[in-house]
């Protein structure tokens, strides 16, 4: 063997033995009760050279398994998500971080595909068999990489971390040393940098030619999109309009008392009268260890965004005017709930990411209450369809298949939009994955919409999308009353999810 590889294994072997023996020194010392001595600048930065030195030394095997936008956060080239607005560019000072929030991935996933080769008594039943499943394999597999966090956050080495179901993962929290301690455990798949989640942003929005809402004598009987798609004539003929359905809206939030969305609320009991527990929730951006949600953020829904992307798809899904308006949805009778799941109002930098992603899809899976204590969860709850117009700022990732998997065997059907990038071979996660129903957009004449993402996707070449449905200008609810039209796969989306 060449002597110089025979002397770069030793040293290695050498330094993973002297952080070991450090580790088990501090641990040994703050278990009989001493205090963890509070380092200085010098010892920190001492700190912070030894756990480059061992994650250096570790196999390849174990560095294959942690995303290198992990380490550049670490390095300080690319802020951590929750902390900043900026994802993909150098941070402003330059400055490395001690720690920052990861998820790992554990090897055992719920065998969901299998509960759904059974035969049930109902569909609450199914559910049930699924979230069972979930919760029984996540606790039994977690058990050891979470007894290690406790003993890391009592040495400050991990600040926080939560454990989830519907994927079965923990994000954390924590410093390079417990990545590189992480990374060499053998039931750790993977561990994956906490991306950004970003819309699938509209093309434009156009005036509707004057402010407020149109009366429906200046509109015609239907926008282009209903007869486009036959709701109309599902209405008339079959007299189905979505009734006993309900529609989850994951996006920006729902303007909740819009006239063509209020009474379909599922939280709506009477005018100005409202039940937001198991209706509404939104992440707050924190991590709790017992694993419940955590509180959420706001006490009733809400649109973050300045041109309400959220109402404007949740119209498409289920809105319907009234005497004063004609229906923009496809299910005007069906209900909605929400979750804002690609806000972030909380963050310091005001973005969403994955963590709260899969928060997002723990909720609708089996809702809580507004306290996000999984003791008050409600499975019969659960929507029959999540619209998601939305994408991950990692577009070959397979963070969120689990999550799909999980919540099909449960019985709901998951809608994403394609992308707005216009390029063959563009579908990006999550509607990369086989188990989305991934939906492209055309126009009125049924041509493919310029900005519409096309196929291969990422994911082993799938031929996606799934299907296309308006996305040119759509007409839908924006704001507190009014209505717009807007352009995108954000918009081409909820028609499916609407169906």
């Amino acid at each position: 063997m060449n002597p110089t590889l025979v002397r770069i294994r030793r040293l290695s072997v050498w330094l993973l033995l002297i952080l070991a023996l450090s580790l088990t020194g501090i641990e040994l010392a703050y278990a009989q009760g001493e205090e963890p001595p509070k380092p200085g600048p010098e010892v920190a930065a001492g700190a912070v050279d030894a756990a480059w030195a061992a994650w250096e030394a570790l196999p390849m095997d174990a560095k294959a398994k942690v995303d290198p936008r992990i380490l550049a956060e670490f390095r300080g080239e690319i802020e951590p998500t929750h902390l900043a607005r900026v994802t993909s560019e150098p941070s402003a000072d330059g400055a490395p971080v001690g720690q920052t929030r990861f998820l790992v991935i554990l090897h055992t996933q719920a065998n969901v595909e299998a509960l759904s080769q059974r035969v049930y008594a109902s569909a609450a039943e199914e559910r049930a068999a699924v979230v069972y499943e979930l919760n029984d394999v996540a606790q039994r597999a977690q058990a050891p990489l979470r007894a290690l966090l406790d003993g890391r956050r009592q040495l400050g080495a991990v600040t926080a971390y939560q454990p989830f179901s519907v994927v079965n993962a923990l994000a954390v929290e924590g410093d390079l040393s417990t990545v590189a301690l992480l990374a060499q455990r053998g039931d750790v798949a993977r561990i994956a940098a906490n991306y950004p989640l970003v819309r699938s942003w509209d093309r434009s929005f156009a005036a509707d030619g004057e402010a407020g809402a149109a009366t429906a004598a200046q509109t015609p009987a239907y926008p282009w999109n209903i007869p486009f798609v036959g709701a109309d004539r599902v209405w008339q003929t079959l007299g189905v309009r979505g009734e006993g359905a309900v529609v989850g809206g994951f996006d920006t939030g729902v303007t909740f008392e819009h006239p063509a969305l209020v009474s379909a609320y599922r939280g709506y009991v009477a005018e100005s009268v409202f039940e937001h527990n198991y209706n509404w929730f939104e992440p707050n951006g924190d991590l709790y260890a017992d694993g419940n949600l955590g509180p959420s953020a706001s006490d009733e829904p809400y649109d973050c965004d300045y041109f309400t992307h959220g109402t404007h798809t949740m119209g498409t899904m289920i809105g319907d005017g009234g005497s004063q308006e004609t229906a923009i949805g496809m299910a005007p009778a069906a209900r909605w709930i929400a979750v804002p799941g690609i806000c972030g109002r909380t963050m310091p930098g005001d973005l969403s990411d994955d963590i709260g992603g899969i928060k997002a899809f723990q909720w609708f899976l089996c809702p809580t209450d507004l306290s996000g204590d999984l003791a008050t969860a409600d499975c019969t709850k659960a929507p029959d369809v999540i619209n998601n117009s939305w994408g991950s700022a990692n577009p070959v990732d397979t963070l969120f298949q689990p999550a799909v998997q999980a919540l099909r065997a449960a019985g709901t059907t998951v809608v994403f939009a394609a992308g707005n990038t216009g390029r063959p071979g563009s579908i990006s996660s999550p509607g990369h994955l086989p188990e989305a129903i991934t939906v492209g957009a055309v126009d009125s004449s049924s041509n493919l919409a310029y900005f519409s993402s096309q196929g291969p996707a990422f994911h082993d070449l799938e031929l996606k999308p799934n299907l296309s449905a308006p996305g040119v200008s759509v007409r839908s609810s924006i704001g507190a009353q009014w209505y717009d039209f807007g352009s995108g796969t954000s918009m081409a989306a909820p028609h499916v999810a609407g169906l």
